[in-house]
């Protein structure tokens, strides 16, 4: 079983005012010693106990025990998962395997290549890529644990999940931004719903500008310019879904007053 949310775990301390401890009953055993389990079945690998899974040696010994932060599934005793979107639930189940990423200094991810290139060279990790069911392709990154050590960019065309088992600890920009008319990593050019509007033709005394493409909210109306004034393009419409399901980019702006069709608007 997988939990379809991803939450937020905390841990709540509670004091009690006054100087006054209770004390325990010394001839009732407290709750670990009610709950924890003596020993395992023989032939039993792990096995739930309450909200911690138990590892045995087959033999009927309990060798560790570990508490589960979403609880103990025990139909397959394993502790319970996150199940994130976009089909990623069996990679981020890779990732316990994976290597550590501890990024030196600026970075760039080329999603097309699939290589992390920081200041100690470049190098590949575990990957895979999802191309059922989704608008553009992901690459998806499988790490054990992950820590940024300066600015990140992400390049090309595909879009970015990575995927981590352990801690994730980011102190700097990761940028998933166009360049000019250099697109976004999962940009979507060719969606005609979100796509930024052309502005109409200019006249002698100036033009207007190309609507914004779209994503989670539609994108900003092109400048007005000229006289008599010149309407600029149509914004391009939301597209996607806030929860990003699926994965995807944006869309491209749309081009000025007498840009010929070899210019192109803003990268999505």
């Amino acid at each position: 079983m997988r939990l379809s949310l991803l939450l937020l775990l905390g841990v709540v301390s509670v004091a009690a005012c006054g100087s006054v401890k209770e004390q325990p009953d010394a001839n009732v055993p407290d709750d670990a010693a009610i709950d924890a389990p003596r020993a395992c079945a023989v032939g039993v690998t792990a096995m739930c106990a309450n909200d911690d899974l138990v590892s045995c040696d087959g033999q009927g010994n309990i060798t560790g025990m570990q508490a589960c932060a979403l609880g103990c599934n025990a139909s397959v005793n394993r502790c319970t998962n996150v199940d994130p979107s976009n089909g990623l639930a069996t990679h981020l189940d890779d990732a316990a395997t994976a290597p550590d990423l501890v990024l030196q200094g600026a970075t760039v991810i080329d999603t097309d290549g699939g290589t992390i290139t920081d200041q100690s060279g470049a190098r590949v990790l575990p990957t895979a890529t999802i191309t059922n069911g989704v608008p553009v392709e992901i690459l998806v990154i499988k790490v054990k644990s992950l820590t940024t050590g300066g600015d990140v960019s992400v390049t090309g065309s595909r879009a970015l999940a990575i995927v981590s088992s352990g801690a994730v600890t980011i102190g700097h920009l990761i940028s998933v931004s166009a360049s000019r008319t250099l697109h976004g990593p999962g940009a979507l050019p060719n969606d005609p719903a979100c796509r930024g509007g052309s502005a109409a033709a200019g006249n002698s005394e100036g033009k207007a500008g190309g609507g914004g493409g779209g994503f989670g909210t539609a994108g900003g109306r092109g400048g007005t310019g000229g006289s008599p004034t010149i309407t600029g393009g149509n914004p391009g419409g939301p597209a996607g879904t806030p929860e990003l399901s699926p994965l995807r980019g944006g869309c491209v702006g749309g081009r000025a007053s007498n840009a010929g069709v070899n210019y192109a608007g803003g990268g999505g």
